[in-house]
């Protein structure tokens, strides 16, 4: 199986007959502030009517509808409990909304909300919604993807309950910690997690796309590397350029 890390929490992976779009952003900007500092590693048109986009919450990075809206022929978009009605007008008859323990089966493909440690609300204001991560089951393959979460026990229990081949995990936006430590994986963290998920594999996401006002934006991947170097862990972790396609 193979996959594309298109930039932040945006992966798409290769099951075929379908594509697997997490978290679509190929905005310009996060915010008005934080400008992203890559191109998009994916050209959506070459996208087909089988792709199944996975939204982990509704943060504007991670739920971009100015993204999907560009993303012509959808199958599929699930996303956490109370995000469907984000999709007003926007592939809206295609939209499933997953509680933890839900899932959703596509052929091939099964997809199994569970649990994130990250509040989340549309924007600084407005009703807070779940965040999800997820298992992916799809061509012999166990794929656990997560877009932001803070660390917590639950991913022990996850990794007791799952068999995982490859876990994608967020290293960037969580410094400084007192300010963001609590809601956001460092590296450090999702070292602790993948080691909590006894994943036989590690993809790090979600950092080096969008400049960030206080935290530097090369400092995740350079920490993230000392660590796996520290920790014996390289045979065990694939960094992929943007745009690479990988197999795992």
């Amino acid at each position: 199986m193979n996959a594309i890390v298109v930039g932040h929490s945006t992966v798409l992976f290769d099951a075929e007959p379908y594509h697997i779009l997490t978290d679509p952003n190929f905005d310009n900007s996060m915010g008005f502030i934080m400008p992203r500092m890559v191109k998009p590693a994916l050209n959506i048109d070459t996208l087909h009517s089988k792709t199944i986009i996975v939204i982990t919450h509704s943060h504007i990075d991670h739920l971009s509808l100015s993204s999907i809206r560009q993303i012509k022929d959808v199958h599929a978009i699930l996303c956490p409990k109370m995000t469907g009605r984000y999709f007003k007008n926007i592939h809206e008859d295609k939209v499933f909304e997953l509680d933890y323990g839900e899932s959703k089966n596509i052929a091939s493909v099964d997809i199994r909300a569970l649990p994130a440690m990250h509040p989340s609300a549309r924007y600084l204001w407005g009703r807070k919604t779940k965040t999800n991560s997820y298992i992916i089951r799809t061509n012999s393959k166990t794929i656990f993807f997560v877009g932001d979460s803070g660390y917590s026990p639950v991913f022990k229990n996850i990794g007791l309950n799952y068999s995982i081949d490859v876990a994608f995990l967020p290293i960037g936006l969580a410094t400084p910690s007192f300010l963001f430590g609590k809601d956001h994986l460092s590296p450090a963290d999702a070292v602790k997690v993948f080691v909590d998920l006894k994943a036989k594999l590690m993809i790090p996401v979600h950092y080096g796309t969008f400049r960030t006002i206080l935290e530097r934006h090369t400092w995740p991947l350079k920490e993230f590397c000392r660590l796996i170097s520290l920790y014996d862990l390289e045979k065990k972790v694939i960094i992929p350029q943007f745009g690479e396609i990988f197999d795992f």
